[in-house]
């Protein structure tokens, strides 16, 4: 592993939020060695390398040499339009998890990814209930 792939590795940590600690808390690795990996003087087992691609939401490619697909884009508006088709219901429900997410103490980065996986839940709900929008699925 070379100084590029640790810098890329710390630039995807801090756009997330991740400090050393807790991206070394979910690699199972210390803070010290993490450190050490971002500035090139170490390197990473392959399943730690799979981990950080699914934790970043990046090709394993994008890691190691920096080409294939970029990072995604956390666009906030469209979450946003998102969330306006919410009925009354569904925002209280939306409100509810926030609340208990919050109480966590969540990085922004793991917010991301737990809000990018309740996303994920809608629209595998409404694909098996045979919805299109939000609005049409009934709560359970």
């Amino acid at each position: 592993m070379n100084a590029e792939v640790g810098n890329r590795i710390r630039e995807l940590r801090l756009s997330y939020g991740f400090t050393i600690d807790r991206l070394a808390e979910i690699l199972e690795i210390s803070p010290g060695f993490l450190g050490l990996i971002e500035r090139g003087r170490r390197g990473l087992a392959i399943p730690r390398i799979i981990k950080l691609s699914v934790v970043f939401r990046v090709t394993i490619d994008y890691l190691l040499v920096g080409r294939g697909e970029e990072p995604p884009c956390r666009n906030e508006d469209l979450i946003s339009n998102f969330i306006q088709g919410f009925n009354e219901h569904e925002l209280k429900a939306l409100t509810d998890v926030g609340k208990n997410i919050s109480a966590y103490g969540y990085s922004k980065g793991e917010i991301d990814l737990l809000s990018e996986a309740v996303c994920f839940q809608i629209v595998f709900m409404n694909k098996l209930l045979g919805t299109k929008t939000i609005n049409e699925a009934q709560p359970v």
